[in-house]
């Protein structure tokens, strides 16, 4: 269990606090900026949560949405590996050749599913529940399981890490998200730029700007 105490002020600095912006990944592929505030919530799935549980627990903890709160949890932002480990060399003995999408090979309803969750069971309990109840699990590749398995997960059990707001952080979330904006420049380039420069930390530095004429 992670320890949330923020008694001792040398690691205060080290852990989520109110007031605070960190950069948010999620485990469908979104990355934004979150400033830590106790009436701030945001969508991880299809669900609005606080960010105010979050205070307390170190950067980069990856939490999990159960029951519209923000749990913090071992491992990564997917559970499981998206793609096989790698080991000696098998020829798969199942493809998709005979594989027919009719929508009609999970024997749970959409109505069985919600009663699942309404009933409290976890997004890891219920995805072992939808494998178990597919007639077409067995004959699936391992690419198609995995494959089925990380949409399952982005959708039951999804996560988000929280990560300090560092310039390396700003720079990447900018790059991934508004490339143009800062002219394509990745955090790397910047950094010899600034180098370059003989820019750093503790000095006093002018920075002046021309606009030219359109």
């Amino acid at each position: 269990m992670v320890d949330n105490s923020t008694s001792s002020s040398s690691t205060s600095v080290d852990v989520i606090r109110e007031g605070d912006t960190v950069v948010c990944y999620t485990s469908d592929d979104r990355v934004f900026f979150q400033e830590i505030l106790p009436r701030m919530v945001i969508r991880i799935g299809k669900s609005q949560v606080s960010v105010k549980c979050v205070e307390g627990f170190p950067f980069g903890t990856i939490f999990e949405e159960q029951d519209k709160t923000l749990v913090p949890v071992e491992g990564g932002l997917f559970p499981d590996p998206v793609a096989p480990e790698v080991g000696d060399f098998e020829v798969p003995t199942n493809d998709n050749r005979s594989y027919t999408d009719t929508n009609d090979s999970q024997k749970l309803s959409n109505h069985e599913i919600a009663a699942l969750r309404a009933q409290g069971v976890n997004g890891s309990a219920l995805i072992a529940k939808l494998v178990e109840n597919s007639d077409t699990w067995d004959t699936k590749t391992e690419f198609s399981k995995q494959k089925y398995l990380k949409k399952k997960q982005q959708k039951y059990m999804p996560r988000i890490q929280m990560v300090r707001c560092t310039a390396i952080a700003l720079c990447d979330v900018y790059h991934s998200r508004q490339p143009a904006k800062i002219l394509n420049l990745r955090y790397d380039i910047i950094g010899q730029i600034l180098s370059y420069g003989n820019i750093y930390a503790g000095r006093g530095h002018l920075l002046a700007g021309y606009e030219g004429q359109q």
